[in-house]
């Protein structure tokens, strides 16, 4: 869209002065000598507007100012979004050493199958132990290195917002829940997840991050192993009598 102001307090001559903002120099000449343009000596030029007061050329530009300053943090913030997901991602995938639970809150997962034959999993972060302020979370699937994957990964608290987990408390207007939930969709019905779960103490001045490792089943395999552990011990009674 081009935008047409033309200036005129005198007799135009051709040589109006336009805003700097994709315009273009007009040539309207007057039909009376010191009678300012008017809206019928405009017509047929496409975009054209009548001369109009400095305040409300000012009020324009400013409007357009601040509307092009949001535009510009919303992209920054999206930037800086994306390279928070990066690290996290690049840290969750490198880990060298990654525990199967934690002391601090329980982790579980479970898996289900889709009618087009992929899987969903679901990972629960829940039971907290301590106060764990301002949590982030992400999985990473069979360690796949950033750059070598084409899906985004499931986490919390780094597109949107940083939920806390207290022992007997849930306020989630505060920002207080019960537990947080990953969920992802994948081809394969066996996958391994490294999470990296990071909290903040309730000052917010010191960090702690714990690296994980979970297997999410599907429920008819769950219950097969503790059939089979439950026939094992049965069998160990057995013997001894």
């Amino acid at each position: 869209m081009r935008l047409f102001i033309v200036f005129s307090d005198e007799r135009i001559t051709g040589k109006q002065r336009c805003l700097p903002y994709d315009c273009q120099i007009l040539t309207v000449r007057q039909k009376e000598p010191g009678r300012p343009a008017a809206v019928n000596d405009l017509k047929g030029v496409p975009g054209a507007f009548p001369a109009v007061s400095m305040k409300k050329v000012f009020a324009a530009v400013l409007a357009i100012f601040i509307t092009c300053s949001g535009c510009l943090k919303k992209t920054n913030d999206a930037a800086a979004k994306n390279e928070s997901y990066k690290t996290y991602y690049e840290s969750a995938a490198s880990g060298n050493s990654f525990l199967s639970s934690s002391d601090y809150y329980s982790v579980t997962a479970t898996m289900a199958e889709l009618p087009d034959g992929k899987y969903t999993y679901y990972i629960f972060i829940d039971d907290p132990q301590i106060a764990l302020y301002s949590i982030t979370a992400i999985a990473v699937e069979n360690g796949v290195e950033y750059s070598d994957t084409n899906k985004m990964m499931p986490s919390s608290g780094i597109f949107d917002t940083k939920y806390s987990m207290i022992p007997n408390q849930v306020n989630k207007d505060a920002g207080y829940v019960k537990g947080i939930v990953l969920s992802g969709e994948t081809d394969q019905p066996e996958v391994d997840l490294r999470l990296l779960i990071e909290w903040k103490d309730k000052t917010g001045k010191d960090t702690y991050r714990e690296f994980l490792q979970v297997k999410p089943v599907l429920p008819q395999e769950s219950q097969e192993n503790e059939g089979e552990e439950y026939t094992e011990e049965e069998n160990e009674e057995e013997s001894e009598e």
